[in-house]
């Protein structure tokens, strides 16, 4: 297992991919995922040491965003880099809503929720089957 897992590494590690980056949607995802947690840009800017200006500029696309900012910004928000990078994901309001609530949850709180969450679906499936 892990040496496929190496192989699959080196495999992705030394193909070559043109990627340009979007950023006017990177932006308006920031923006959005932003404004679903209730952040202001102040709010954002104060948590990652940025200043409201800053962010206004990377969400306008006026300024290109670094990959430390980037990771900041993910982390801050607590959401992923590839969610931020892929323009066709958006955020439903239900969705922004148990993001909400699970932000403050610790990884072994969001463990159980998954498990729960597993076991209610499932048997929401089976009871619609009847």
């Amino acid at each position: 297992m892990a040496t496929e897992f190496y192989i699959m590494f080196r495999i992705h590690y030394y193909h070559k991919v043109d990627i340009e980056v979007n950023y006017v949607a990177l932006g308006n995802k920031i923006r959005e995922v932003r404004n679903v947690r209730g952040y202001t840009q102040e709010d954002l800017g104060n948590i990652i040491d940025m200043t409201p200006n800053y962010l206004s500029r990377l969400e306008c696309a006026r300024t290109k965003i670094s990959l430390p900012t980037l990771l900041k910004i993910t982390r801050a928000l607590n959401t992923s880099v590839d969610y931020l990078l892929s323009e066709d994901l958006h955020i439903e309001p239900a969705q922004g809503e148990v993001l909400n609530l699970l932000s403050g949850c610790s990884e072994k709180d969001i463990d159980f929720i998954l498990k729960v969450l597993k076991t209610t679906v499932t048997a929401l499936k089976e009871y619609e089957n009847r």
